[in-house]
């Protein structure tokens, strides 16, 4: 009987472990984790999300002055007045469309979720996905991320539309990125960074935090022949899941998820 009922107990252990690994996407679906694939880490990057590359005094900009504006331009002359954006060889048109489509569905999310989809991310990691997890393909990751508001303004009497970007919260490290290397190649990035003191990770809000963050994953990573890159960018991201899988990542590793007599009802059928 007392062998069952270790079978029992490693049975339902075994299912709360499949399910609380499926509350976060670690596929190649998660944008916040594949923001760019390429088959070689110099060219070719395909952006899955929508993003906008922005000029680099921004991350200064607006950690100083707390807003910048992304975008000023004339409906009357129809040209662009002022921006930060690196329009990279694109039409500001096409670059004002799909700046109008992420401020639409950021203020749906924050309608229908109570939470935004839009982001700052400063610094990119460059790494490989693991043949065994993956295709082996290389990736494009944002490292440091925070909440953004996005807001559009009519200057009725310039005759300007403006898009301006402000800072909804601290950065922090992109917490998606970091469980995918745990599963991958199990590295854990939070250990390396926060050398014992993972609060220091929680708030980054100066540039020498950043900067200091940046530079500890680039002495982890290089010897694995990845690389950062030092990039600003606005971006649509989904972290909506990632509170609720540590919240019952945390329950499962006490125990108290294996005692609810529901959940262990369920895991059994």
């Amino acid at each position: 009987m007392a062998a069952r009922a270790d079978d029992v107990e490693v049975d339902v252990t075994r299912k709360l472990e499949q399910y609380v690994s499926r509350i976060l996407d670690l596929s190649q679906g998660n944008k916040a984790i594949y923001f760019a694939i390429s088959q070689n880490e110099s060219s070719g990057w395909k952006v899955k999300t929508k993003g906008f590359k922005l000029s680099n005094d921004v991350l200064y900009d607006i950690l100083k002055n707390g807003q910048v504006t992304l975008l000023r331009f004339s409906t009357i002359q129809n040209e662009v007045k002022e921006s930060c954006i690196d329009f990279g060889g694109s039409d500001w048109r096409e670059v004002e469309k799909g700046l109008r489509r992420l401020y639409s569905r950021n203020r749906e999310y924050v309608k229908d979720y109570g939470f935004g989809i839009c982001y700052l991310v400063y610094g990119f990691l460059i790494w490989r996905e693991s043949p065994i997890s993956g295709k082996g393909i290389w990736v494009k990751s944002p490292l440091l991320v925070a909440e953004a508001d996005l807001e559009k303004k009519v200057d009725r009497r310039r005759g300007h539309i403006v898009y301006k970007l402000s800072l909804a919260s601290p950065f922090r490290i992109n917490e998606s990125l970091v469980e995918a290397l745990r599963f991958q190649y199990d590295l854990d990035l939070v250990e390396e960074l926060s050398e014992g003191d993972e609060a220091g990770l929680a708030e980054l809000e100066e540039l020498y935090d950043l900067e200091g963050a940046l530079e500890k994953v680039e002495k982890h990573v290089s010897e694995m022949g990845w690389k950062v890159e030092r990039e600003a960018w606005v971006a649509g991201l989904y972290f909506g899941n990632v509170g609720i899988y540590h919240d019952a990542k945390r329950l499962l590793e006490s125990g108290k998820l294996a005692e609810s007599p529901i959940i262990r009802a369920i895991c059994l059928e």
